[in-house]
């Protein structure tokens, strides 16, 4: 069984406490889950469900999450924040020729993204021609592991409060958290190093996975190939990661309860 929650980032943490055996099992008596801003289409549902993920317990349960915008925040004191791809984007350590080229390649195909009137077989070929010319102007844009993480450090990028707790809980029960993005991966990484409070497990529990888009280094630190696959906004999907060693360990089949986060 699958919960979906959509930008309620509040709700899944409590949620998840509830099904480790401490916090109330229905959902009217989560203090944030009666905000004007949350909408729940039938809240029954939901609370039987939320009761079905208490009683699997934690040997029944994964948690799927989106990174940005999920897991980081939308906003911050008024401003937009930056997506993984974004650190680089908007960095100055990058060249102003990289800059040119990624918005460039934004203002080509992202009204494709966002096309109502088109297919989704011809957005994905476009999305992957997106992300393969944005991935090969990084690699020609001289970037390093340094420089990287210079970026992370200067970027408008900041995480939803609670998310220590989250993986703390995940780290306690041995419940596995797969951060499933089509951003970039080692730039995700960077951010959850350099913006978790002190508090936050390090390094990362082992219980938390990340599939993303991947670079390598060379030992000189420049980044020289992305690895297959490639993962875009259109593809990110079951079928297209059931092959990662996350789902093909042998516990993940009894992991039926699914907490699925998403913005």
């Amino acid at each position: 069984m699958k919960v979906l929650i959509r930008g309620i980032f509040g709700i899944s943490t409590l949620s998840l406490k509830g099904i480790c055996g401490f916090a109330p099992q229905r959902l009217s008596m989560i203090q944030c889950a009666n905000g004007n801003h949350v909408h729940i289409r039938d809240n029954d549902i939901l609370d039987q469900k939320l009761n079905r993920f208490i009683q699997g317990g934690v040997s029944k349960l994964q948690v799927i999450t989106d990174f940005d915008f999920t897991l980081s925040k939308f906003a911050e004191e008024g401003e937009r924040c930056a997506g993984s791809h974004g650190v680089l984007t908007y960095s100055d350590i990058l060249s102003q020729e990289f800059h040119r080229t990624s918005q460039e390649l934004f203002d080509k195909y992202y009204p494709i993204e966002i096309d109502p009137g088109m297919e989704r077989e011809e957005k994905c070929r476009h999305m992957v021609a997106w992300w393969s010319e944005e991935h090969e102007a990084i690699l020609q844009s001289g970037l390093t592991l340094h420089k990287m993480k210079e970026a992370v450090q200067g970027a408008k990028i900041a995480l939803r409060g609670g998310l220590d707790k989250l993986f703390d809980l995940v780290d306690q029960h041995h419940i596995p958290l797969l951060i499933f993005s089509a951003g970039l991966g080692d730039v995700l990484e960077e951010v959850l190093h350099q913006r978790l409070p002190a508090s936050a497990p390090r390094p990362l529990p082992a219980h938390v996975h990340i599939v993303s888009n991947r670079m390598e280094f060379a030992p000189d630190g420049q980044v020289v190939r992305f690895r297959d696959p490639l993962f875009h906004v259109f593809n990110k999907n079951a079928g297209a990661i059931l092959d990662q060693p996350y789902f093909t360990e042998e516990h993940m089949q009894e992991r039926c309860n699914v907490l699925l986060l998403g913005d």
